[in-house]
């Protein structure tokens, strides 16, 4: 969360230097250079992506809920045939397409509601999330599922990754968050057997979770 705060301040001071039109443009790319990612998120990024790369064919129309800053997105996208880019931040909205510029077809989507109202029937062939649903609750994550049913053509896939108190990290996880009564904890905290029977419940079939002795569990399924 601090680095994801570090990374919404100088975004704002790119945008305000006139990346986003107006202002300055010579500051906003001196900003933007600072961007770059450095070698240990790159480390980061490289095995996350792992986990989402196998299931990307150069013909697909890839959704991603939350690309934040991106750690996924740069490597899917020049992997596939569109990339469409859904976030609830107006900030990250406003970098992506400056910092994604020329390399790979995207669109920016800007959520308010846990919906793709934008997105038709059937128009999608792969849903990847990373790092989202454990900030959900129970009711946006049901949404969230039951919309990306809607836009997944048949036999098309969904991946993302949660919080699974089941397992040893998680547990640990759990009790490193938990600060003081009262106070309310950023991350929500699923069981396979409850994400399954969600997911399952939206539509979807051919549903399992990859799990470990790792705090995060991933989710796979079929439209």
């Amino acid at each position: 969360v601090p680095a994801h705060r570090s990374f919404l301040r100088v975004v704002r001071l790119l945008l305000a230097a006139g990346a986003g039109g107006g202002g300055d443009p010579e500051a906003a790319e001196a900003i933007l250079r600072r961007l770059k990612f450095s070698n240990a998120e790159i480390r980061r990024g490289t095995r996350l992506v792992e986990h989402y790369l196998p299931l990307v064919r150069p013909d697909d129309v890839v959704l991603e809920l939350g690309p934040g800053t991106g750690r996924i997105t740069r490597f899917v996208l020049p992997r596939c045939r569109r990339m469409i880019l859904a976030d609830y931040s107006r900030v990250v909205c406003r970098w992506l397409p400056l910092h994604f510029r020329g390399q790979g077809s995207f669109d920016v989507v800007h959520l308010s509601a846990p919906t793709f109202p934008s997105i038709p029937p059937n128009s999608v062939d792969l849903v990847i999330s990373h790092g989202v649903f454990e900030h959900l609750d129970f009711d946006d994550a049901s949404w969230f599922l039951e919309d990306f049913a809607r836009v997944l053509r048949p036999d098309g896939k969904l991946r993302f990754n949660y919080e699974n108190l089941l397992s040893a990290g998680g547990a640990a996880f759990l009790g490193k968050h938990r600060l003081r009564p009262g106070h309310r904890n950023v991350f929500r905290f699923y069981t396979p057997e409850m994400m399954e029977r969600m997911v399952r419940l939206a539509g979807f079939t051919q549903v399992r979770s990859l799990t470990s002795d790792d705090r995060w569990a991933f989710l796979d399924a079929v439209a």
